[in-house]
C-alpha cells in the first residue's frame, strides 16, 4: 500500500466533511478481507458493512416515511432501489474510492464489493458519531457522486420527481454526438447552470487552485419537525487579481439548504451563474 495512503484518506475525509470521524474506523471501512488475507494484521470492513447496511435501511425508510405518502409495500420497493448494489456502486465510482481501498493484489472489485465499502463507511460514521451525522454524510456523498458522474439518480433528501435526472444524464455530455458545435456548447453551459451555488463555488475554487469552501453550522432552531439551520460559509475567492476571504450566512430547513444559500451569497460577489432549482 502506498505510504501516502493515510494522508490521502485524511484529505478525502476533510473534503467530505467527516474529518471528525475516527480515522481508524475509516481505515477499517476501506479494507477488504482479501487484504487481511495476505497476512496483514488489520481489521477488515465486514462488521462495519453489516452495521452500515442496517443504518442505511433505517435512514432511507425514515426519509420515505417523512417525505412521501407511499404505502408500506411501495416504501419497501423504493428503499430497495435506493440501497441496491447498483446504486451504491455508482456512488463508490462517483467518489473515486477505488484509489483508497485496500484489497489483495490484482483483486477485481465487483459491484457488490463496491456497495459493501459504501455501507462500511456509513457504519463507521454511525459508530463514531451518531445518526444525524450519518444522514448528513449520506447526503453529501450522494450529491457529490451524482454531480461528478452525471448518473441517473434520485435525490435522496429533496422532494423531487424521481425521473428528474433520467434520460438527460444517462450519459455524460462528452459522450453525446452533435453535428452542430454551437448546440453542443450550449448544452455544456446548460449543464453547468443546473448545478447549485455550493457545487459551482467548489468547482470555482478547485479550478483556481484554492482551498475548498468551509461550512460551519451556526445554529439549529425550531421544533424537530420544522427546524431552521443557519450555516456560515467561508471561501477564498479572487477579486481584482487578489485572493480574499469571503464569508456569508445562509438559512434553510436543512443543513444542505442553508449551505447552498450561504454559497449563493458568496458567489453573487463574483457575479457568476448558478441554478436556484
Amino acid at each position: 500500500m502506498d505510504q501516502n495512503w493515510e494522508p490521502k484518506i485524511k484529505f478525502w475525509m476533510k473534503e467530505h466533511q467527516i474529518e471528525m470521524i475516527d480515522l481508524n474506523l475509516i481505515k477499517d471501512a476501506l479494507t477488504h478481507s482479501s487484504y487481511k488475507g495476505m497476512g496483514y494484521d488489520v481489521e477488515d470492513n465486514e462488521r462495519l458493512e453489516f452495521l452500515g447496511d442496517s443504518v442505511l435501511d433505517l435512514l432511507i425508510a425514515h426519509h420515505l416515511f417523512l417525505n412521501s405518502q407511499l404505502s408500506e409495500g411501495e416504501m419497501t420497493e423504493k428503499r430497495k432501489s435506493f440501497v441496491s448494489n447498483e446504486k451504491l456502486a455508482l456512488i463508490f465510482d462517483g467518489l473515486n474510492l477505488e484509489r483508497l481501498v485496500r484489497t489483495a493484489n490484482d483483486f477485481n472489485l465487483s459491484q457488490k464489493n463496491k456497495a459493501d465499502f459504501i455501507e462500511a463507511l456509513v457504519g463507521a460514521v454511525f459508530l463514531s458519531k451518531d445518526y444525524k451525522i450519518c444522514c448528513e454524510f449520506w447526503e453529501i456523498i450522494s450529491e457529490r457522486a451524482h454531480n461528478s458522474k452525471n448518473i441517473a439518480s434520485e435525490d435522496f433528501f429533496d422532494k423531487k420527481d424521481d425521473l428528474q435526472h433520467e434520460d438527460i444524464f444517462d450519459k455524460s455530455i462528452e459522450e453525446w454526438k452533435f453535428s452542430d458545435q454551437d448546440y453542443q456548447d450550449a448544452l455544456k453551459e446548460s449543464a453547468k447552470l443546473n448545478k447549485n451555488a455550493k457545487n459551482v463555488l467548489q468547482e470555482y475554487c478547485q479550478k483556481n487552485f484554492l482551498p475548498i469552501p468551509e461550512y460551519d453550522l451556526i445554529s439549529r432552531e425550531g421544533p424537530d419537525h420544522k427546524p431552521i439551520f443557519t450555516v456560515e460559509a467561508s471561501a477564498r475567492v479572487i477579486i481584482n487579481g487578489k485572493i480574499e476571504i469571503k464569508t456569508a450566512n445562509g438559512m434553510g430547513s436543512t443543513k444542505k439548504a442553508a449551505e447552498i444559500k450561504a454559497a449563493e451569497k458568496i458567489y453573487d460577489i463574483l457575479k457568476l451563474n448558478y441554478s436556484t432549482q
